[in-house]
């Protein structure tokens, strides 16, 4: 008995009959390959465009117009967004074999793209991803522009995006690639967030003065979602306190209104990272000779930074004062001659028995606090891969833990593990504990003023 199979059953076959065949006999497969791109059947369509772009072109063998017209028909014809995404694939892999082309291969990627949605600009996407050195400027000036209609919920989308962007800023002109990362932000305020781009952030922080740009123009410009992107971005690093500079080239020396702005919003979003919003404030008075700037500059560097964090900002400006001179190495020991005011004046008032809590809400408020300490643990613990595939033992006691390791013969070797103390420090604001919210407002309004244009 005869069964009649339709030809859209063997789709999936197509590509690889249409790219060994193309071996044998090029003209014959080629024909056929165009022929197909016009049937009647969609998924034949789509396997036929996308093995346009995959077929063996023998040498010295040009490309001819008819494949090219072969796209653009089928651009204007097809509405189908797997098939615009085939042909974005396909009309970039043929523009590659045939350089003279490219701009032909530019403008129908871009009437494609206009007319396409998911599917075509994730095509896009792996462009500006996985094929950076091969794209032009003018390739990459119509990817910049199509996709900033990314939909922030496509995942996979983003991340070639990410990958793209982080090729680029490893690049000697990174100023295209950083205005192209501001504008999708901002395309995107309320659904998109610098913690998309991982690559990106590490392609930044490998590089000092990527870092000092970027915080710079965006501080600058004062927008929400840039300034978080730069509090992202630095809360990445691991490890020491980051110093960071400011970039003269993105700044207005001139514009003094400017440099307290920037100072400002230093503070606003890098507060937690207190030495890498000193060194920026430092950055910012190397940058003025103006001696009212430079006050205001140390008034900030006094409060809310030495305020808050006595220890570890202390210390660091300390060690700047010894190696700055003349009027800034005055700004910086007038802040440091108004720490230690405030710290003698405060501790000429004496023990004051109203600001020491008793002895049951000491231990109210440490239940509450190791309470939200094992909470942030576990949820910290949660997202770990390398703990979710081992197991975990608690041991309540001793100084040193024994297991047993089984060896080929399934005898039991004794292995002790001597157990090491460790520690870490955390320098918690001061004002955190004297006046909560106070400190809080004055965050939230550096964070939230704007210039008035």
């Amino acid at each position: 008995m005869a069964i009649e199979a339709s030809p859209g059953e063997f789709a999936n076959l197509l590509t690889a009959t249409l790219s060994t065949g193309a071996r044998i006999d090029h003209p014959l497969y080629l024909s056929e390959t165009l022929r197909l791109c016009e049937d009647k059947n969609i998924e034949l369509r789509r396997r036929a465009i996308s093995s346009l772009g995959q077929l063996n072109w023998p040498a010295g063998i040009g490309l001819p117009d008819s494949v090219f017209d072969t796209l653009e028909g089928s651009s204007e014809r097809e509405t189908d967004d797997q098939i615009l995404a085939n042909i974005i694939r396909t009309t970039f892999a043929l523009s590659q074999r045939a350089t003279d082309q490219e701009s032909r291969a530019i403008a129908l990627i871009t009437s494609v793209l206009a007319k396409g949605d998911e599917y075509a600009l994730h095509a896009a996407s792996e462009l500006f991803g996985f094929h950076t050195d091969k794209l032009t400027t003018s390739f990459l000036d119509v990817l910049f522009k199509q996709l900033l209609r990314v939909k922030t919920t496509n995942k996979g989308t983003l991340d070639n995006i990410d990958y793209g962007i982080s090729n680029l800023l490893k690049k000697d002109n990174p100023d295209k690639v950083i205005r192209f990362l501001e504008d999708l932000l901002l395309a995107h305020p309320q659904k998109l967030t610098m913690d998309a781009f991982d690559s990106s952030i590490r392609a930044v922080l490998n590089n000092k003065a990527l870092i000092s740009k970027v915080l710079t123009r965006w501080f600058m410009r004062g927008d929400r979602i840039l300034c978080e992107g730069v509090h992202t971005i630095i809360r990445t690093h691991y490890g020491k306190a980051l110093p960071l500079e400011i970039d003269p080239s993105e700044l207005k020396p001139s514009d003094l209104v400017h440099i307290l702005f920037v100072a400002r919003k230093t503070i606003g979003y890098l507060f937690i990272q207190p030495i890498s919003a000193a060194s920026i404030l430092i950055s910012l008075m190397r940058q003025t000779t103006d001696d009212k700037v430079l006050a205001e500059l140390s008034k900030l560097l006094f409060d809310p930074l030495l305020l808050n964090f006595t220890g570890k900002v202390r210390d660091y400006l300390i060690q700047q004062s010894d190696i700055e001179s003349g009027k800034l190495k005055a700004a910086i020991g007038n802040a440091l001659k108004a720490i230690d005011d405030y710290l003698k004046d405060l501790r000429s008032v004496g023990n004051l028995a109203a600001l020491h809590p008793g002895e049951t809400q000491r231990e109210a408020y440490h239940r509450h606090f190791s309470r939200l300490m094992t909470e942030s643990y576990k949820e910290a613990e949660a997202k770990s891969v390398f703990l979710n595939l081992v197991s975990k033992s608690v041991l309540l006691y001793g100084r040193k833990s024994i297991n047993y390791v089984y060896d080929l013969d399934r005898k039991p070797n004794r292995m002790e593990t001597e157990l090491q103390s460790f520690g870490t420090e955390i320098e918690i604001p001061r004002m955190e504990n004297i006046d909560p919210f106070g400190l809080d407002y004055m965050l939230r309004i550096f964070r939230n003023e704007q210039f008035r244009i």
